[in-house]
């Protein structure tokens, strides 16, 4: 009998054990796929950083517009942050679309000029005739663009991104993980740059 429950136990130990490495190796998984896209043009500076920062946006979203700017005041201020920026399609409408002209961008090396120009418009719907100026201003090929934004490949890039929110547990934007730790934009309103200042400390600790 005593034999038959020491079984037991190594049998519970080994099942907790493995249970506990499959947890620890999902997450390592999850934050590998946050951060690191298949799409190298949505990181921007200092590939080496110490400091790993995650944006989830929305093109349509008041709060990623009006946060836009202190986020380029951040990362000038902190040379040592590696920034990705994962532009989130929810639903129809033109704010999917775009999320997928701006990742069609993307394809022609110009995101991250689509990317600022889209949170930088003051309202929340961006007229065709914006986006054929921000195209002919970049040298990008509107037709080849609009094309792009439709094909699979952007729409399997749109999918990863809102698989990436869905892997970090956040479900709205604005929201970031900096050094795979989670914070989004809540009641209190839209973060100063001291405020997230003091975030991209924290998260150093």
């Amino acid at each position: 009998m005593k034999k038959i429950l020491f079984r037991f136990f190594l049998l519970l130990v080994i099942l907790a054990s493995g249970y506990s490495l499959f947890g620890i190796g999902h997450f390592k998984w999850m934050y590998n796929k946050v951060e690191n896209p298949s799409a190298e043009f949505l990181t921007l500076q200092n590939k080496s950083a110490p400091i790993k920062m995650v944006e989830f946006i929305n093109y349509g979203c008041g709060f990623c517009k009006e946060l836009h700017p202190t986020i380029q005041e951040l990362l000038s201020v902190r040379k040592d942050i590696e920034y990705v920026v994962r532009p989130i399609a929810f639903g129809e409408g033109i704010t999917n679309d775009l999320t997928h002209i701006a990742l069609a961008a993307g394809l022609q090396d110009r995101f991250w000029e689509f990317n600022n120009a889209f949170l930088e418009y003051p309202e929340d719907d961006i007229p065709d005739d914006f986006i054929i100026e921000t195209a002919n201003l970049y040298g990008v090929d509107y037709a080849q663009l609009i094309k792009d934004s439709k094909s699979r490949k952007v729409k399997e890039l749109a999918q990863e991104n809102d698989n990436a929110l869905g892997h970090a547990g956040l479900g709205s934007v604005p929201s970031f993980m900096i050094n795979r730790n989670f914070y989004y934009v809540d009641e209190r309103g839209v973060p100063d740059l001291k405020t997230m200042l003091d975030i991209v400390a924290a998260a150093q600790k």
